[in-house]
């Protein structure tokens, strides 16, 4: 079967037009930094928006053609549709997740049929430990050096008994790859929660490749063995310190807590974990206290921390907790199994979900993964445009379920195969409010979902697979929506309509001297400044754009309310702010009350306080000092330049819920 490609003709049309990136040069130095890659056969150094446009739409479409039946595949068709997607992802309407940005089209995926690099996170369930021993662990390892965000529950606790290892030594060599990496932590674990005694294992790093090294397919450099051996001593001590008795809720979060810090120090920047315990769980409540476990400091960041609760539940202890420091949050299960969206009209099509992606925006079963898509509703100029984006936005998440075909686990893939669950995610949620008003909203939103839904019936019945289980979400969109210039997802802006966004690059990223020639201020990072620089942007994020600050928390809810209503049936990834000196623990507990029926999970966070310490992220401005400043800047040119520059922001965004 022939390779699909996009007409040249039809590409070389956009390759002179400059792209919509968002405010004021942010969006373009985010997209060369975060998603232009380097290793494109077809590029000549770091790939242009177009290029990745290009290598994105190729690979979706050839992905649908390997699929089909080679009578059923009409070139002409494929070409006319593909060359629409392109358009329409081009003019940033709509995208893939920043995974499929950075992975899409590449030989990772397509040759070597790594698929799972395209999900954004996933879901594993401890209950199965006593089966599945280290493997549990490992498939958490294994997908978070992938970079996908991982959630885990704690069902598992005091299922499984821990015992010394015999006295002698079994030497294991760790290859240099990613699955020996895995397989090490495996084997470690399996040692010591295995029926019968086994061997102690000790292990050799020797082949594992120095720091700096070029890590080839997936990109970026080895770290060394350092980051690996700490984490098979962190583990060691976890484990020697519970023989004689079962794993608990404290060892299963400490031990994938120690592994989100080795695959962050491994250098996959962009992962994430969540951990999911039961509200009556005096130890998973207490985790994140660092005076009762002052060891946790050094690894208890790598999980955010929520608790499943009921309609039932009393909330007020929990409360007073998250109103101290944003933890834990809230999911319903109930909600999960009862209801698509969040309408009264129950829908038991999901009763066998057992927790929730990192962000909360997807609840997935046992080693299920969530394939996320972004829609740009700020972007969009009318309803029946909408409806296009949505076909296409579509076409690309039941596309990246095709590729779930490949993933090597089989309960993974299994899963991944009936359910076809996808998140069509619309971003630039409260821009949109703030142009047309929250009616306009709910209207696109019920019919959008609708069109959805018979889109989803054709097209499944045409690559003759199941319809999507899900089909809506909303996630936190952080970095993509910079690169696309709207607000991210459903959240308002750290500072309102005019600011100064502060973004961190590498010293010696080419971009800043592009940067500095443009007028841009640069100045060395306070927290790193022999290694780091910080670059100001002069923000203007529209019309009707507010500050969280600005807006009541209960206004925040209604809006989340609506979404989980109108558009999303998986869920609605939210964290609502509030001030502390406004709002005690006592109306925190009215809030999550409220929402316990209106929402699947939530979280709430305290405000920060403004003006506490220097090159914050976001500083407001006046329009006259945004004017003042956007007058002194020349264009960008950043056509031709290097690589390696792949920082991480420290928020929910395209890849992940970074750490």
């Amino acid at each position: 079967m022939d390779t699909f490609v996009l007409n040249q003709t039809f590409l070389d049309t956009y390759k002179e037009l400059q792209p919509d990136f968002g405010w004021s040069g942010l969006g373009e130095v985010v997209f060369f930094r975060t998603y232009s890659r380097s290793d494109n056969p077809k590029t000549n150094g770091m790939e242009k928006w177009h290029d990745v446009c290009e290598r994105v739409i190729n690979g979706m479409y050839q992905v649908q053609q390997d699929h089909m039946p080679s009578q059923s595949w009409n070139s002409d068709k494929a070409q006319r549709s593909a060359q629409e997607a392109f358009d329409l992802m081009f003019r940033m309407k709509w995208s893939p997740p920043g995974r499929g940005l950075w992975m899409m089209g590449t030989d990772f995926v397509m040759n070597r049929g790594v698929s799972e690099c395209l999900q954004n996170c996933a879901f594993i369930s401890s209950k199965y430990l006593n089966k599945e021993k280290g493997s549990f662990f490992s498939w958490i390892m294994h997908m978070s050096m992938l970079g996908v965000g991982v959630g885990f529950d704690t069902d598992g606790r005091d299922n499984v008994h821990v015992i010394k290892p015999a006295n002698t030594i079994a030497i294991i060599e760790i290859p240099d790859t990613r699955e020996g990496w895995v397989k090490s932590v495996e084997l470690l674990i399996n040692s010591y929660i295995s029926s019968a005694r086994t061997a102690t294992i000790e292990f050799d790093y020797n082949k594992i490749r120095a720091k700096g090294e070029p890590i080839n397919g997936f990109g970026g450099v080895a770290s060394g063995p350092d980051p690996l051996r700490q984490l098979h001593h962190s583990v060691r001590a976890v484990l020697d310190n519970c023989v004689g008795r079962k794993l608990g809720t404290k060892e299963i979060v400490d031990i994938a807590n120690m592994i989100g810090r080795c695959v962050i120090a491994g250098n996959v920047r962009r992962s994430a974990e969540i951990a999911f315990g039961q509200e009556d769980d005096e130890t998973f409540i207490d985790l994140k206290d660092y005076n009762k476990y002052p060891e946790r400091i050094d690894y208890g960041w790598a999980s955010n921390n929520s608790v499943f609760i009921t309609p039932e539940s009393d909330v007020s202890r929990l409360a007073e907790r998250t109103w101290h420091n944003g933890e834990p949050g809230f999911a319903w299960l109930d909600n999960v199994h009862n209801y698509g969206r969040m309408n009264g009209i129950i829908d038991t099509t999901d009763e066998h979900a057992l927790g929730f992606n990192p962000c909360g925006e997807q609840p997935l079963g046992h080693k299920e993964m969530c394939t996320l898509v972004e829609i740009y509703l700020p972007h969009i100029k009318s309803k029946e445009e909408f409806r296009r984006v949505i076909k296409f936005a579509y076409l690309y998440g039941k596309t990246v379920t095709l590729a779930s075909n490949n993933i090597e686990d089989e309960t993974s893939r299994e899963i991944m195969g009936n359910n076809r669950r996808i998140g069509l995610s619309l971003t630039g949620i409260t821009q949109f409010v703030g142009e047309h008003g929250r009616e306009v909203l709910k209207d696109w939103m019920d019919h959008g979902y609708h069109w959805s839904g018979d889109y989803d019936r054709i097209y499944s019945q045409w690559f003759n697979v199941p319809t999507s289980i899900r089909r809506t979400s909303v996630k936190p969109s952080g970095t993509v929506s910079l690169v696309a210039g709207v607000t991210p997802g459903i959240h308002y802006n750290v500072e309102g309509r005019f600011h100064i966004r502060r973004v961190t690059l590498a010293d010696n990223s080419p971009l800043v001297d592009r940067l500095q020639a443009a007028g841009y201020h640069v100045e060395p990072a306070v927290i790193d400044p022999t290694n780091s620089v910080i670059v100001e942007f002069p923000v203007d994020a529209g019309v009707g754009v507010r500050s969280e600050s600005d807006v009541e928390p209960m206004e925040h809810l209604e809006l989340i309310a609506d979404v989980a209503r109108f558009w999303a049936d998986n869920a609605v990834s939210a964290t609502v702010k509030f001030d502390k000196e406004e709002y005690g623990p006592e109306q925190l507990a009215d809030m999550i009350n409220w929402s316990k029926d209106k929402v699947k999970d939530i979280a709430f966070l305290p405000l920060s306080p403004t003006g506490t310490y220097q090159q914050a992220p976001y500083e407001g401005i006046t329009e006259e000092v945004y004017n003042a400043k956007k007058q002194n800047l020349q264009p960008l040119a950043l056509s031709v330049i290097g690589d390696g520059d792949k920082q991480a922001d420290l928020y929910c965004d395209g890849d992940a819920c970074a750490i």
